[in-house]
């Protein structure tokens, strides 16, 4: 018997962002003789793609609407015919509502929205108004409203709305924190001796990395062995490295690139720093708290992220107080991972109710 094949649409490469983060640890956890996942990229190869071929899913390339609109619904319009899928599940925040409304008119039956975010990740006008236009139109074309948090629900979908929250999770083992793991990371980046304030995330607008740099002079008066490793890649790279060159930082700051060894950095941090300026429900929360590593909060994200001991929610007007909390020494939760679990955060539970919701849904 062939498994039932399911259909995941992400709206850029599958990379090593949130979102790309979410699909896959699911799709890591299912049975894959019952449930199988295709993927849809907008743009060329992902870090994802040859993990995804090697478990038996197949990936389309599409164009990006800003390469060829043209080229993308024709391309999208060709799949959903195809007649391979009966449930298709996009992952597009927003613009859920345009590639819906394309399966809809193909015939597919089952056509999930889900909100990853709780603001559009765009500041360009026209963009906006595109945005909010479509966005209006997903409780037409979707027959499941789904969001990884409330917040993101209702920002989607709308304050009186009804949608069902799938929770991100991960494999809470993983993140565990491990002393000799902690001296191997710190020993290999030069960081004896230091206090190391990390973070980890796309190089980009919505994860406001640039209020830290902002505050890093600051810190390193309060502590002058401090350094701060930013983790990910993305298009405000350029941007970022002008800031640290313009105030001299370049030993104190510095950038790790793309990396498959979250888990390991985690336990190498003192402090772990989040400022975003939105966030539906990060995946790097739940690993920061399965770790324990302490971690201070923007005071932008819902109080939902919030699960064990270690946060600090503090609001981004509050810089002395930002200043304070990461040039200070705190103490390392140690129960994150039970905590974790017994909130329905471990993958390996998790992704076994979200595999009996698809089939449940195809039957």
């Amino acid at each position: 018997m062939k498994p039932e094949r399911i259909l995941y649409i992400n709206g850029g490469i599958l990379d090593r962002g949130g979102i790309t983060s979410y699909m896959m640890n699911y799709y890591r956890h299912f049975d894959r003789d019952l449930l199988q996942v295709d993927f849809v990229a907008h743009g060329g190869e992902g870090p994802a793609d040859g993990e995804i071929r090697h478990l038996g899913g197949e990936i389309f390339h599409v164009p990006t609407k800003r390469e060829s609109l043209t080229g993308n619904v024709r391309t999208l319009n060709r799949l959903f015919a195809s007649g391979k899928y009966r449930l298709v599940h996009a992952h597009m925040d927003a613009m859920n509502g345009m590639v819906l409304k394309l399966a809809e008119k193909q015939g597919i039956p089952i056509r999930i929205s889900h909100s990853h975010s709780t603001n559009l990740l765009t500041t360009n006008k026209l963009k906006i108004l595109l945005h909010e236009r479509v966005r209006k139109k997903i409780p037409r074309y979707a027959t499941q409203l789904w969001a990884c948090s409330n917040a993101a629900g209702q920002w989607l979908y709308g304050q009186d709305a009804s949608f069902t929250v799938v929770p991100n999770a991960i494999d809470t083992e993983r993140f565990c924190f491990r002393t000799e793991v902690r001296e191997k990371i710190r020993t290999k980046l030069g960081l004896a001796g230091k206090h190391v304030v990390g973070h980890i995330g796309t190089l980009a607008y919505p994860k406001n990395q640039e209020f830290l740099i902002e505050l890093f002079p600051e810190v390193l008066k309060k502590r002058p062995d401090a350094v701060l490793l930013l983790a990910g890649e993305g298009r405000s790279r350029t941007q970022l490295e002008a800031m640290i060159a313009e105030r001299g930082l370049g030993q104190q700051i510095r950038f790790l690139g793309q990396r498959n060894d979250v888990q390991d950095l985690l336990s190498a941090f003192d402090v772990f720093a989040f400022p975003s300026l939105f966030e539906g429900f990060p995946v790097v929360m739940l690993e920061v708290q399965a770790n324990g590593c302490p971690c201070v909060l923007s005071g932008n994200i819902s109080n939902e992220v919030v699960l064990a001991g270690n946060v600090r929610k503090i609001p981004l007007q509050n810089k002395k107080e930002w200043i304070d909390t990461l040039s200070g020494t705190q103490t390392r939760e140690s129960d994150g991972i039970r905590i974790l679990k017994e909130k329905g955060y471990e993958i390996s539970d998790a992704a076994r109710v979200l595999q009996n919701t698809y089939l449940e849904l195809l039957k």
